[in-house]
C-alpha cells in the first residue's frame, strides 16, 4: 500500500506542482494557550517537545509490538481507508488531465451503392488525428484540479489517522485481554477460597459448633462466585475475539493473553498546544478540506465566465487504401469557439451558493476538530493524574482489606468471628482487588490515549 501511495503522490506532483495557490489556513477562533492547563509537572510529564517516536516500544512488550504490526498489515477497516486514498489519488489525476489537450485517432471504412446495380458500389476509407483543448483562461479547470488534490491530501491524513487509531485500539484491546485473564484467575481463586471456607464450616457443623444456616450462607456465596467466574470467562472470550477482529483474524478466541500488565513507561514530554496542530492528522485533514472547498468556490465562480475551446484535425480520405496517404487526399481544419453563459435558470448561481455553504461547513468543521483535539489532550492529562491517584488508593485499600481477611480467617477458625463478618470481608477484598486490576488497565489505556491525542506518528509504530 505504501508503494501505491508513493506512486500516487509522484503522479500528483508531476501533474500539478504546488496546488496551494492563494489559499491561507483559517485562524482558530479559540487560539491555543502557551501551555496545557492540565499539565502537572513532574508527576506525569517531562520538559521538552513531544517525541514523535514509536510509543508502543516504551511499554517493553514484544507481544504488543507484534500485534500492532499485524493489525496495521491485515485490518480490513484500514484497508478500506487505504482504498479510499487510492481512489482520491486517481480522482486528482483525472481532474488535472483536463488541462492537457485531448488527442484521438479515428479510422473508418465504408462501402455504398444502389440496389439496382452492383457495379455502382464504391468504397471509401478515412483516417483522422483529432485534437481538442479548452483554454483555462479563468482557472476553472485548475481550481477543480487543486480541489481534487487537496481531497487527496485530506484522504492521506485520514489514512494516517486511521493507522494511529488502529494502533491505539490494538494496544487497549491487548490490555483488556490481559485484564480478563487476570480477572478470570482471580474469580477462580476466590471460588477456591470459598470452597476451603465451606470445608471448614462443614467441619464446625459436624462438631455442633454452628448451625446449618452458616453452611447455606457459604454455599450461597460459593454459587455467586461460580457465576462471577463464568462471567469472567465470557468476558475473556469476548476480549480475545475483539482483538482477533482488529488483527484481521478469524474470531476463534484462541489468542492467549499474558497474566501480567506491562510496566507503565516513564514521563512523557507533551510539548505545547500549538505544536499539536501540525502533528495531528485529523486536524491536517480538516485544514486540507477547507482548502479543497476554497478551490471549489473558485471553480464555481469561474464557471460563470466564457469558456474558450480550440479544435483541430488532420486526416485523409480516399476510395483506395493505397492512395490514402497521397498528399492530395490530406485534409486539415482548425477552429476556435467561445461559449458565453447567458441563461441557465440560476444553476451557476446555485452552484456558487452550494460551494459557499460547503466552505463555511469546512471551516466550522476545522474549528471543531481542533477544539476536540485540545480537549482530548487536556482530558488525557487529567485522567492520568486521576486514574493513577485512584489506583494508589485501591492498592492501599486492597492491602488493608487483605490483612483484615487474613486476621478474620484465623479468628473464624478460633471461633472468635461470626461467619457473616468473614464472608463480608472476603467479598469486600475480592471487589477491591477486581477494581484494582481494572484500574491498572485503565492507567495503561490513558497513556495510550495521551500519545494518540498528541498525534503520535503512525509510521513510527
Amino acid at each position: 500500500m505504501m508503494k501505491y501511495k508513493a506512486l500516487t503522490f509522484l503522479g500528483l506532483a508531476l501533474l500539478s506542482g504546488c496546488a496551494r495557490g492563494d489559499f491561507e489556513s483559517p485562524a482558530l477562533d479559540a487560539a491555543p494557550p502557551a501551555d496545557w492547563s492540565a499539565k502537572s509537572g513532574a508527576l506525569l510529564t517531562a520538559a521538552g517537545a513531544y517525541e514523535d517516536t514509536n510509543w508502543s516500544a516504551a511499554f517493553n512488550d514484544l507481544k504488543l509490538s507484534s500485534l500492532i504490526t499485524e493489525a496495521l498489515a491485515h485490518n480490513h477497516d484500514l484497508q478500506v481507508t487505504a482504498a479510499n486514498l487510492d481512489k482520491a489519488g486517481a480522482q486528482a489525476r483525472k481532474a488535472g488531465a483536463d488541462l492537457a489537450p485531448f488527442i484521438g485517432l479515428s479510422a473508418n471504412a465504408g462501402r455504398s451503392g444502389n440496389m439496382e446495380s452492383r457495379d455502382s458500389a464504391a468504397s471509401q476509407y478515412g483516417v483522422s488525428l483529432d485534437i481538442s483543448w479548452e483554454a483555462d483562461v479563468w482557472g476553472r479547470i485548475r481550481s477543480g484540479k487543486n480541489a481534487a488534490i487537496y481531497d487527496y491530501y485530506a484522504a492521506q491524513n485520514d489514512y494516517d489517522a486511521a493507522r494511529q487509531s488502529l494502533a491505539a485500539q490494538t494496544a487497549k484491546a491487548w490490555f483488556l485481554a490481559i485484564e480478563t485473564e487476570i480477572q478470570t484467575d482471580l474469580a477462580a481463586a476466590f471460588e477456591g477460597n470459598l470452597q476451603e471456607t465451606l470445608k471448614i464450616t462443614e467441619a464446625f457443623y459436624e462438631e455442633g459448633l454452628i448451625s446449618m444456616q452458616d453452611i447455606h450462607l457459604v454455599k450461597a456465596d460459593l454459587s455467586r462466585a461460580g457465576e462471577s467466574l463464568q462471567n469472567a470467562r465470557s468476558a475473556r472470550l469476548s476480549a480475545r475475539r475483539s482483538l482477533e477482529i482488529l488483527l484481521g483474524r478469524y474470531p476463534a478466541a484462541d489468542l492467549e493473553g499474558r497474566r501480567g500488565f506491562p510496566a507503565l513507561p516513564g514521563a512523557v514530554p507533551v510539548g505545547i498546544p500549538s505544536d499539536m496542530l501540525e502533528r495531528r492528522p485529523d486536524i491536517r485533514a480538516a485544514e486540507r478540506r477547507v482548502a479543497a472547498a476554497f478551490h471549489r468556490m473558485k471553480e464555481a465562480r469561474a464557471a460563470k465566465l466564457p469558456s474558450i475551446s480550440l479544435t483541430g484535425a488532420l486526416g485523409a480520405s480516399s476510395s483506395q487504401l493505397t492512395t490514402l496517404t497521397d498528399p492530395i487526399n490530406l485534409l486539415w481544419n482548425v477552429a476556435g469557439s467561445a461559449l458565453f453563459p447567458i441563461f441557465n435558470a440560476g444553476k451557476l448561481d446555485a452552484d456558487i451558493d452550494i460551494r459557499t455553504a460547503e466552505q463555511k461547513a469546512a471551516i466550522a468543521q476545522y474549528q471543531q476538530v481542533a477544539l476536540n483535539a485540545f480537549s482530548e489532550v487536556e482530558t488525557a492529562l487529567d485522567n492520568e493524574i486521576l486514574f493513577r491517584t485512584r489506583q494508589k488508593h485501591l492498592e492501599d485499600a486492597y492491602e488493608n482489606s487483605k490483612s483484615a481477611e487474613v486476621i478474620a480467617d484465623e479468628r473464624y477458625k478460633a471461633g472468635e468471628v461470626e461467619l457473616l463478618d468473614l464472608l463480608q470481608i472476603k467479598r469486600n477484598t475480592i471487589t477491591i482487588e477486581s477494581n484494582k486490576i481494572r484500574s491498572a488497565r485503565e492507567v495503561l489505556d490513558q497513556r495510550v490515549n495521551l500519545h494518540l491525542s498528541l498525534g503520535a506518528n503512525g509510521e513510527g509504530l
